[in-house]
């Protein structure tokens, strides 16, 4: 099934069946009506997958520049706000997972895919392949 929505805001879905109701977590779409024509942009992210700590990229500076990480839960895990930008720094200090990073800006409205990859301590490792 495939639902569009037509206008800005917060959307569920809610499903039913019998006497049972489930509702998913609420995704706030903001890019509703936007020109097909925005600028084009190169938006680079770096290192993916990464340990924690990326760059971000807009390749040229910005204005007004939202910057949102959400996990795979639809929970916001930072929503930052900039004036002006080009080159940020961030750290994903939640558990490993998939993340979604979203830029948005008068300009820009994209979502990109993250990677926190599970560290495993190396000392570890090294002493259970000595031990065998």
């Amino acid at each position: 099934m495939f639902i569009e929505a037509t206008q800005n805001g917060s959307y569920a879905v809610e499903i039913s069946k019998n006497s049972c109701v489930d509702t998913s977590v609420c995704q706030q779409i903001l890019t509703v009506g936007v020109d097909g024509d925005a600028k084009q942009t190169f938006i680079d992210i770096y290192p993916n997958p990464t340990n924690g700590a990326f760059k971000i990229d807009l390749g040229q500076e910005e204005n007004n520049v939202q910057i949102q990480v959400v996990n795979i839960l639809g929970e916001v895990v930072f929503n930052n706000f900039f004036k002006s930008a080009r080159l940020l720094d961030y750290n994903i200090e939640s558990p490993s997972g998939l993340y979604f990073i979203k830029i948005q800006s008068k300009e820009i409205r994209k979502t990109f895919k993250i990677i926190k990859k599970f560290n495993v301590p190396l000392v570890r490792f090294v002493d259970q392949i000595q031990d065998s």
